[in-house]
């Protein structure tokens, strides 16, 4: 049986696969960026998700792991009966409400932006750019390392 941890870990380890195949295609110039990115942006954002929920089960030391994991500490399940909430968990409570993990949150749009003529219209911010999901791959690998550590000292 897997763990939470390990299931966080291979998430992230597919993340940063998609986002290096993101970043050879748009170098191919395999597609339009727009379409490049319609294509990526929601793949690689569920992977981070996953990643984050996946996390935040291993933080609870959840055993009986879901099909899929939360992706919001609103979404975790009820601790049993005398067991405290992991203080870990209030950093990410912070992200979740204003930092770099509620903009990963944020909900993409669904297929490309509007043509006029032959051209795409840019959409301002429609799809986060892929430099946006290595900041967050970035930082859930940094959040897993400094909130792990904790967890592992407890």
């Amino acid at each position: 049986m897997a763990s939470a941890r390990g299931l966080a870990n291979h998430s992230l380890y597919m993340a940063r696969l998609l986002a290096g195949q993101w970043r050879a295609s748009l170098a191919g110039q395999a597609a339009p960026e727009q379409a490049m990115n319609a294509a990526f942006a929601p793949a690689l954002q569920l992977h981070l998700r996953n990643a984050y929920g996946w996390f935040l089960l291993a933080t609870i030391r959840a055993t009986a792991l879901p099909d899929t994991p939360p992706h919001r500490i609103g979404e975790l399940p009820e601790l049993s009966r005398g067991i405290v909430e992991p203080g870990e968990l209030e950093e990410c409570r912070q992200l979740e409400l204003g930092g770099w993990l509620a903009q990963l949150q944020a909900p993409i749009p669904a297929g490309l932006p509007p043509k006029t003529g032959d051209r795409v219209l840019a959409s301002s911010g429609s799809y986060p750019q892929l430099e946006d999901f290595e900041h967050w791959i970035t930082a859930l690998d940094a959040l897993f390392d400094r909130l792990g550590e904790s967890l592992d000292e407890n």
